[in-house]
């Protein structure tokens, strides 16, 4: 590819740098002192645990790359589970161009062919028969208003999730949440009649797992559950959890089966897994499982307009007399024009089929990296989300070499999640390709043997 291309493909010209950068080594200032945006950003920003300070300042953003104020190059592999169709698609940076110049809101009260467009192609998308949706401005808010539902429609009150588990920062999400450090008792009381129940996935700070026990395990704490409390309303649960942790087969028809039996509705928040990251449009149709309600969100906005929706099942249309989510933007032509475009490109460019594809081979070369590296243990995948446990080989604290490979990573221009205690995710937008996943997998190899090496000194 000639010098004139690459300045006409703003994506090909950054995956050029990239390269450059991490092969000799350029991108380390990426894990210096802060910029002078992240400085102001502290003086500006309420501060809050998990977002301050800010790692780095970002000032543009395109395909699977972010680039930082200094002009350093990152491959996104961690995108907040948004970046699906990748930054700037120009598809959709198009679509909502046009929307904004011809009608970019319509107050409350009133609708428009857009929001309408957008829910019927969520509707035919749904696998598990006649629909309604409701569009909410993020993930949170989706969590509430199935709260809320599900609360109005059975006449109980009480909701079951997972230790563990996160479901948004708002009062009602952060109650189904079961991660003890958002549980401060400086937020006073939160909802009532949220239970928890252990789940099929191991627990932050727990090591070697047993996912067939720990399913069990799960699958008899919810029939308990059920039982003993004779009036829950719900179970809300991540199918596979953000991570991604993917329960036994079996698993989800028997917990499926437990919940018809006592009346309890299943919301399946696939707010971070939903819409074709997992290998298929949607997380429970790995286990042909039927949800009553599907949370859906991050991607659908493509990373430009935050919105989520509550995909309900038609039965559930019994609250005709109730404000459930009364949100000034619940019919936004943006929010709708852009679900309605990401979904379109998710179905035109197959993307779905390629997350399946792209996510065995980033898989094998995961595990191929695995197998020589003591470091890495308990390899999961599920399409373009990875995982892997960390160990110390030299006996120390595993959580500190995760967060030390997380550091090797950024200085090698490769963006990942925080560590989840030793638990490491990479999180590939669908539309990478095969060259760039396999090259990023050796990067993150290359961290792995960094941070290792270091450790053992």
């Amino acid at each position: 590819m000639n010098d004139t291309s690459l300045r006409s493909d703003p994506v090909a010209e950054l995956r050029r740098n990239w390269r450059l950068q991490h092969r000799d080594g350029s991108g380390a200032d990426l894990a210096g002192a802060p910029s002078p945006t992240v400085r102001q950003d502290a003086d500006a920003i309420l501060r809050q645990a998990g977002t301050n300070p800010p790692l780095l300042a970002i000032r543009a953003a395109s395909g699977p790359f972010l680039v930082s104020v200094a002009n350093q190059v990152l491959l996104d592999l961690h995108g907040n589970n948004c970046h699906h169709i990748g930054y700037s698609h120009p598809g959709l940076t198009a679509a909502l161009s046009q929307q904004m110049r011809e009608m970019p809101f319509v107050p409350r009260g009133l609708t428009n062919r857009e929001v309408v467009e957008a829910a019927e192609k969520l509707q035919a998308a749904w696998p598990y028969g006649p629909a309604v949706v409701a569009f909410v401005p993020g993930g949170s808010a989706a969590v509430e208003l199935a709260i809320m539902l599900c609360r109005a429609h059975t006449g109980r009150y009480k909701l079951v999730s997972f230790y563990g588990a996160y479901h948004g920062r708002s009062a009602g999400a952060l109650s189904l949440g079961g991660r003890v450090r958002d549980r401060s008792p400086r937020l006073g009381p939160l909802l009532p009649g949220a239970l928890h129940v252990r789940p099929f996935y191991p627990l932050p700070g727990e090591g070697a797992f047993d996912a067939e026990a720990a399913a069990r395990r799960s699958l008899e704490d919810l029939a308990c559950c059920f039982e003993q409390e004779g009036d829950v309303a719900a179970l809300f649960a991540e199918p596979i959890r953000n991570g991604p942790f993917v329960p036994p087969a079996w698993y989800w028809p028997e917990a499926r089966a437990l919940c018809s039996r006592y009346g309890v509705l299943l919301v399946c928040d696939e707010i971070p897994t939903g819409l074709g990251k997992t290998g298929r449009l949607f997380a429970t149709e790995h286990f042909d499982v039927r949800p009553d309600i599907t949370l859906v969100g991050k991607a659908l906005g493509g990373s430009i307009i935050p919105v989520a929706a509550v995909i309900a099942a038609a039965a559930l249309n019994s609250t005709a007399d109730l404000n459930l989510g009364y949100f000034t933007y619940e019919r936004s032509p943006m929010m709708a024009k852009a679900a309605t475009v990401v979904l379109e490109i998710i179905a035109a460019e197959g993307l779905v089929a390629r997350a399946a594809e792209l996510g065995r081979v980033a898989l094998d070369r995961l595990r191929a990296a695995a197998a020589v590296r003591p470091a890495l243990a308990e390899i999961r995948g599920a399409g373009l989300m990875l995982g892997a446990r960390v160990c110390d080989p030299a006996g120390g604290n595993h959580d500190e070499l995760a967060r030390r490979i997380v550091r090797e990573c950024l200085c090698r221009g490769l963006l990942l999640q925080s560590p989840m205690g030793a638990r490491l995710m990479l999180s590939f937008p669908l539309r990478i390709d095969q060259d760039l996943v396999e090259e990023a997998i050796d990067v993150f190899a290359a961290a792995v043997d960094a941070a290792a090496a270091a450790a053992d000194e």
